[in-house]
């Protein structure tokens, strides 16, 4: 009798413990790197290696959800990645803590901070507040459905921004125009992506004032520089094309993207990316990329094999 009751127990704790954890997940992703780089002249080769380990715990109770990331990039420490909290509160839902901003191919992503988002539906329009990374101000954003083209107005400190997106005869369009009080700081993105035979074509005009930045991280590459300046440049007009296509169970991309900008930083650069999934469960991704660049002694091919596997 003593067996079974300890037995029953253990299989009531068991119970207990699965609905506890029922609404706990864990995911998480890995990627190794070797680049090889080789520069024209007296320029300095390289060759490096790296890796990035990544774990995200997501916990939920009914509406409300709690995220905690930890990432580790090669050094001793982990770091903190995104920490939030996402609730409702009646017809608003708040996300609050430490996330970062999402790609964007004009603007770099906001940082990971301390903010705060709060949207809600009025009508058929769905109004967002959010204050910045830095804590000093706030941004209200207004999206709706005009017609079947996704519209978005964003009233920023400092700038106004317009977001267009819709479908023309199976060619999608999209459009952003930022529109800065500082002067000579205003710039503008359209895209028109479609198929042809099972090619997807993609292209994409960035066209900036004189004192513009383009420094996002989204079709172009990542063009962030120190201080929220662009690599590319003030004033830097960028344009490019990909078509991306399946060969032999590989994901291939072909993508030329031309820098028009001072002297010193025209450049183009060329790039053919192969994707493909491995019998082990992990991806293996292979780029080689060809930059010309105007100035002397900087032209370069770079190499890149990168393992990658998600769980």
């Amino acid at each position: 009798f003593k067996m079974k009751k300890q037995l029953l127990i253990a299989a009531v704790a068991a119970t207990m413990a699965s609905a506890s954890m029922a609404d706990i997940s864990i995911t998480g992703a890995g990627m190794a790197k070797f680049v090889t780089t080789d520069t024209a002249g007296t320029g300095t080769d390289s060759h490096t290696t790296s890796q990035e380990m990544d774990l995200k715990v997501t916990g939920k109770s009914g509406d409300t959800t709690v995220v905690m990331a930890f990432d580790m990039n090669g050094a001793s420490t982990v770091t903190a990645g995104d920490q939030y909290i996402s609730t409702k509160i009646g017809d608003v839902s708040i996300k609050m803590g430490d996330f970062i901003g999402g790609k964007s191919t004009l603007t770099k992503r906001s940082a990971r901070a301390d903010k705060l988002s709060a949207s809600m539906n009025v009508g058929t329009a769905k109004i967002t507040y959010e204050n910045n990374a830095s804590n000093t101000a706030g941004a209200v954003y207004v999206s709706a459905d005009l017609g079947g083209v996704a519209a978005t107005y964003k009233q920023k400190d400092g700038s106004n921004e317009v977001h267009l997106s819709g479908s023309v005869g199976g060619v999608a369009v999209k459009y952003r125009g930022i529109d800065k009080d500082a002067a000579n700081s205003d710039m503008s993105l359209i895209q028109v992506s479609g198929t042809v035979g099972g090619v997807a074509l993609t292209y994409a005009d960035a066209s900036t004032d004189a004192s513009a930045n383009v420094n996002g991280d989204g079709f172009f590459g990542d063009l962030n520089g120190s201080a929220g300046t662009s690599s590319a440049g003030a004033g830097a007009d960028i344009t490019g094309f990909s078509a991306a296509m399946d060969l032999a169970g590989n994901a291939v991309t072909f993508k030329s993207v031309d820098i028009d900008g001072t002297s010193a930083q025209d450049k183009t650069i060329n790039s053919i990316t192969a994707v493909r999934g491995l019998a082990s469960g992990a991806t293996l991704t292979t780029k080689y990329t060809m930059t010309d660049v105007v100035a002397a002694n900087t032209d370069t091919d770079t190499l890149e094999v990168k393992l990658s596997v998600a769980f």
